[in-house]
């Protein structure tokens, strides 16, 4: 397996004009409720409860903080369908 090869088998998958609602795991989200800045793709009610996006652990690891990445797709108009 030459690079090419490699670079596209193990390219992420994120939201752009040719997929506008590509989701987690290079699969089109059915049900699109948060938008991560981060990895730039649609996260629904489940993705976000089973990736624990709002509640990560906080750098002491005593406490729980909600990632910075996530939005709400309610809360920002241009996000809004």
């Amino acid at each position: 397996m030459d690079f090419a090869e490699w670079k596209k088998k193990n390219a992420k998958l994120k939201a752009d004009h040719a997929n506008p609602w590509m989701g987690i795991d290079g699969k089109v989200c059915k049900d699109p409720a948060y938008w991560c800045r981060l990895h730039e793709v649609w996260l629904s009610e489940k993705d976000v409860a089973r990736k624990k996006c709002l509640s990560r652990l906080t750098a002491n690891m005593l406490g729980t903080r909600r990632c910075n990445s996530i939005e709400r797709k309610s809360d920002n108009p241009f996000l809004k369908k």
